[in-house]
């Protein structure tokens, strides 16, 4: 009956991912969707008829079933995606600053709740810095979809984003000494491996060390011989 749609319609799934994992599944109207690590997905068990929604906190990558009758809105805190059929990246974690919106293919639309609102083409990114959109750009969109084939890669990053990725990623805290943080490094790591061959790799680009204490992984400044006083 109408009735029993109706209220199958209302039926809401929550999706967590706890840190350490990531999943991937298909929802109703046959969409694709892989949740990243520290991720909640809100979502119901059937769509309504002319419009799909679900609400985002962390990191989707979504392939989006074409229905050009009912649009595909994407919500989080501070702004909203909204499609018909494409491929694309959000990341709205709730604890950084800065969310992300980067379009593989297709198109979408995004728009903030003050309704200004932009379009992106794909190969572009815009980032939404507390609600406000920034201009989109045209990036490499490898380094922020990698995740979905359990890769992570870096330019120029500073240690203590890659570090903050690695504590999601395999959910263990990491403690950098102040000298650590700003370091500059490049790379590409398998996040399938232990996260000893991840932190093996890292210490190749940059003079860094490891000490394991109570749970939590110290990472320090490797000195050099001529920095010691004798």
């Amino acid at each position: 009956t109408q009735r029993e749609t109706q209220e199958k319609e209302r039926e809401f799934n929550q999706l967590i991912i706890p840190k350490g994992k990531r999943t991937r599944l298909t929802l109703a109207d046959g969409t694709h969707l892989w949740a990243n690590s520290g991720t909640r997905v809100v979502y119901p068990s059937h769509f309504e008829k002319n419009r799909r929604e679900i609400y985002v906190e962390g990191e989707v990558y979504l392939d989006v079933f074409r229905n050009e009758s009912a649009p595909f809105i994407v919500k989080t805190k501070d702004f909203q995606v909204q499609v018909l059929g494409t491929a694309f990246n959000v990341s709205a974690y709730p604890s950084e600053g800065m969310s992300s919106v980067v379009l593989v293919k297709g198109s979408v639309n995004v728009k903030n709740y003050k309704k200004e609102q932009v379009k992106l083409v794909p190969g572009q990114l815009v980032n939404i810095h507390t609600g406000q959109l920034n201009t989109p750009k045209n990036v490499d969109i490898e380094p922020y979809v990698c995740w979905v084939k359990n890769m992570l890669m870096y330019t120029d990053e500073p240690l203590n984003r890659v570090f903050k990725k690695l504590n999601l990623y395999y959910g263990r805290e990491f403690i950098l000494e102040p000298e650590v943080e700003e370091m500059l490094v490049s790379g590409k790591l398998d996040l399938k491996e232990e996260l000893e061959d991840v932190l093996h790799t890292i210490s190749f680009s940059a003079p860094i060390y490891y000490e394991k204490f109570d749970d939590k992984i110290y990472v320090r400044k490797e000195r050099m011989i001529n920095e010691f006083n004798y």
